[in-house]
């Protein structure tokens, strides 16, 4: 801890942001709610909290209060991590979900725009396999579907240098990979019908 900042008690927020946790699974997303913004009022600047919590507003049907949760998350994130940092983009997904189910789309591809337009390319590829398929969201989003599966492709190439063929992290993309060009033709056959 740096002299003058302020004493935090990660104990403290760890479990009421469990307790926010386990309301999710309950369906109680007031509570959930709740716990989530008590969380980050213990730990003001965690991106995870103000995440949680603007998800469980979603669930709750604040859409406004939510928007504005996602983008005071965004902010910490590029603040803490770094504009570039594929943690930006994972919270920018959310509020991109947001905007998408209210059909705000020109919203939705702008800030998808902006988002993978300043993506550190190397820290993406690097990404868990969940992760590289909502980046991979937003790169469909921003620019088109041959954008994404660029990424994936990049991300692809790069786990079979590290780890080798048939590797858990390599087949798992090979998977998202697979899942995300079946969607594409699947998207293209019904927009032929």
């Amino acid at each position: 801890m740096k002299v003058g900042e302020p004493m935090v008690d990660r104990i403290a927020s760890a479990k009421v942001y469990k307790a926010g946790q386990d309301a999710m699974l309950a369906s109680d997303f007031r509570s959930a709610k709740t716990s989530f913004l008590w969380a980050s009022s213990l730990e003001p600047e965690n991106v995870l909290f103000i995440h949680a919590a603007a998800g469980a507003a979603c669930r709750l049907g604040q859409y406004r209060e939510a928007e504005g949760l996602y983008r005071k998350a965004i902010a910490f994130a590029e603040r803490t991590s770094g504009a570039g940092q594929p943690q930006v983009a994972l919270v920018a997904y959310s509020l991109v979900e947001l905007y998408e189910n209210q059909g705000r789309v020109d919203e939705a591809r702008q800030l998808s725009e902006r988002v993978v337009r300043g993506l550190d390319r190397e820290q993406a590829i690097h990404a868990n396999s969940q992760s590289l398929g909502r980046l991979a969201a937003l790169c469909h989003m921003a620019f088109g579907p041959e954008a994404a599966e660029a990424l994936y492709r990049d991300a692809l190439a790069w786990r079979r240098q590290v780890y080798g063929p048939g590797h858990a992290k390599v087949t798992d993309c090979e998977a998202g990979l697979k899942d995300f060009l079946q969607a594409g033709a699947a998207r293209r056959e019904t927009s032929l019908t």
